[in-house]
């Protein structure tokens, strides 16, 4: 019953995508960098409480019937305009195929598409993002990646969802020191330890919680520890734990 309900939905979903591109019962236009997409008021503002509280109070989109994206980017508005009829969004750093790939890196792509389902108040969306980045990280190749997406995921205001922000920073504690080795790594994490002093003190919380990690039988890897056994680091004679530290 539940996969006959989900094939209904898909179906249901596709027909909106395709009367949306085809312009098909429009109501509602959204127009960004001076491109105007027509949409469906039920599809859009039911997903997104600000949408809707511009569409339905005393704003002049109500009487209008467009509304403007004026500080974000038409790659990103794409990605949240795809996930209002599909439910998800592609990975592809480029809004159309003729033009030349963008320098935003696939996590920064998801960062940037947080932020905007952040601001715009898309639950399901925000739920997205992270599943992205995080399943992005587990094939991550050159750290410096992760290091230039820390700026984008701390661009969010103090008062938003925080649930990026500790992925960001429990992937710090558990890899950053594995990273600074290189050169170039060190350097990328400098700048952004200087621009970024949130993300600093995030990282720092973790390591006061729990300066050691390790991994358990029972509650599986990168979990809190205590050590019970140390060596010395200046004359390297072994010594016991106090107070849980070494």
């Amino acid at each position: 019953m539940e996969e006959e309900i989900s094939i209904q939905s898909q179906g249901a979903l596709a027909a909106l995508s395709r009367c949306q591109k085809s312009g098909e019962f429009t109501d509602l236009a959204l127009v960004c960098e001076g491109e105007r997409i027509n949409v469906h008021k039920v599809v859009v503002c039911s997903q997104s409480d600000v949408l809707h509280a511009a569409c339905i109070g005393n704003f002049k989109e109500a009487s209008s019937a467009v509304y403007e994206f004026l500080d974000d980017k038409k790659l990103i508005v794409g990605k949240l305009l795809s996930f209002f009829y599909t439910e998800n969004y592609s990975d592809t750093i480029r809004t159309y195929e003729t033009e030349p790939p963008s320098s935003c890196s696939a996590l920064q792509l998801h960062a940037r598409v947080f932020v905007l389902a952040d601001k715009y108040i898309v639950k399901s969306l925000l739920a997205l993002c992270v599943e992205k980045y995080q399943r992005r990280l587990q094939f991550l190749s050159d750290p410096i990646e992760f290091i230039e997406s820390i700026s984008e995921v701390y661009a969010l205001p103090p008062t938003s969802t925080r649930t990026l922000k500790e992925v960001v920073a429990h992937f710090a504690r558990i890899n950053i020191s594995n990273y600074l080795h290189e050169e170039t790594v060190q350097m990328a994490y400098n700048s952004v330890a200087q621009s970024v002093p949130k993300f600093v003190k995030d990282l720092l919380d973790l390591y006061i919680e729990a300066p050691l990690l390790g991994n358990c039988g029972n509650c599986g890897q990168h979990v809190p520890i205590l050590a019970l056994q140390g060596r010395c680091r200046q004359c390297r004679r072994g010594t016991t734990a106090i107070d849980g530290r070494v």
